[in-house]
């Protein structure tokens, strides 16, 4: 079976060596639910397999490219003498939905490493908690946690007031750390940003034994009621959920 492409060649379609109007020899099709569309895999200009939306693609035997639409497409498929239909592809499982939690302070927050830290918390002077530098790559981290709530996973932060700060100065602290993840994750949107007295117990933002803890406190990790990470590779542990 051969398809014709219809459209002017994009940016994409010439890095995948796509010409407009050529005829091309069908290798697979199949039916994308994540993407809700027809795929194609063909043999392009310079005899490599690339995978294209069937949108741009028109079916030498006068199949319509929209035909993924029909609620017989299999049946018409089978029919047709040309098996097509990727039996062998199986609905994509359906994913836990888990709470990803995050400690700051000498966890995404190099706040222990901020020169006399001690001492302002001692003379409840709250600067160290806004100039901490972070202690990953931002940018990739918010990448890849809007990537896990648009997944459906709920992102979040639980972490500690300094210890016996006064009412006015946990009110104070509270916000600067807000203002801190506002500017260095700045695209990401938080279900919760959970700001709490010293030596509390962090499952209260639990929900199930699926969620996961970031913490550099290995109390914390131990009394954690589902997975808990140390600070070490955050980054590469995300990427593999």
């Amino acid at each position: 079976m051969t398809v014709k492409l219809l459209a002017t060649a994009t940016a994409t379609d010439k890095h995948l060596n796509i010409t407009k109007d050529k005829e091309y020899s069908v290798f697979k099709i199949t039916y994308e639910k994540l993407f809700s569309e027809g795929r194609i895999t063909i043999i392009n200009d310079n005899n490599e397999l690339v995978r294209v939306s069937s949108y741009y693609f028109t079916f030498k035997e006068g199949w319509k490219a929209l035909w993924f639409f029909s609620k017989f497409f299999k049946k018409v498929l089978d029919k047709s003498g040309f098996y097509c239909y990727n039996k062998a592809k199986k609905r994509r499982k359906e994913v836990k939905k888990m709470r990803i939690c995050f400690d700051m302070d000498g966890t995404i927050a190099n706040f222990y490493g901020v020169e006399g830290w001690l001492d302002s918390l001692m003379k409840e002077d709250s600067k160290p908690y806004a100039i901490a530098k972070p202690l990953v790559n931002m940018n990739s981290l918010a990448r890849i946690l809007n990537r896990l709530q648009r997944e459906g996973h709920e992102i979040g932060i639980i972490s500690w007031l300094s210890k016996n700060g006064t009412e006015g100065f946990n009110k104070e602290v509270t916000e600067v750390k807000k203002a801190w993840l506002k500017k260095h994750l700045r695209s990401v949107k938080f279900n919760f940003v959970t700001i709490v007295k010293y030596g509390t117990d962090k499952n209260i933002v639990n929900t199930n034994k699926e969620d996961i803890l970031f913490d550099d406190e290995k109390g914390n990790r131990e009394n954690w009621n589902g997975i808990a990470h140390n600070v070490e590779n955050i980054i590469e542990t995300l990427k593999r959920l």
